[in-house]
């Protein structure tokens, strides 16, 4: 615009701040579960490595000059499109649960993406919700068996979790534990 200061090239960090801040917004924007973690991983892992043979290339895939290599904005989005899964469904126990027999069981959350998944599994006493106990299940069952006393009332819920993080968590369910009844004389 007739500014003589400004010669219109740009290059090194002065260029490639916005370009990797850019990507990064975009990033962030299609997937809101990304880490900070991850989204360097994927920046380093799509960046497109240039001057092959005179770069100094490592294994790894940094060179002294060159960083990990040129942004490439549209495979570093690509790479973390994801949608969350969608919820885990308490199955049971929701009412009581024999003393002998604490075994929580849910139908899976689903991850249209088809990631693989665990579940986090939180339970507390229902008088206590500050003290949650959590564990991570590959599968849809938790014995607990050998946990509670007769007449404790128990909360718990499951929350799936892919490779970007947890999707939504399912409602509470709230059980007692009751004792064996007594056998038929």
């Amino acid at each position: 615009r007739g500014d003589d200061s400004v010669n219109g090239y740009y290059s090194g960090t002065s260029a490639s701040c916005p370009v990797v801040a850019g990507t990064l917004a975009l990033m962030f924007a299609a997937n809101p579960r990304l880490t900070a973690k991850d989204a360097r991983k994927v920046l380093r892992t799509t960046a497109e490595r240039i001057d092959l043979e005179g770069g100094e290339w490592t294994e790894e895939g940094f060179s002294p000059w060159y960083g990990y290599g040129r942004v490439d904005a549209g495979a570093a989005v690509a790479a973390v499109v994801n949608e969350a899964p969608i919820a885990a469904v308490p199955i049971s126990p929701v009412d009581t649960a024999y003393i002998d027999r604490v075994v929580l069981t849910w139908e899976p959350g689903i991850d249209a993406d088809g990631d693989t998944l665990i579940h986090s599994v939180e339970w507390w006493y229902e008088d206590y919700p500050a003290n949650v106990e959590t564990v991570e299940i590959e599968g849809t069952r938790l014995d607990l068996t050998g946990t509670f006393e007769v007449e404790n009332r128990v909360a718990w819920r499951v929350t799936p979790v892919d490779r970007w993080g947890p999707g939504p968590t399912s409602d509470d369910a709230v059980f007692e534990v009751v004792d064996l009844p007594e056998p038929p004389v």
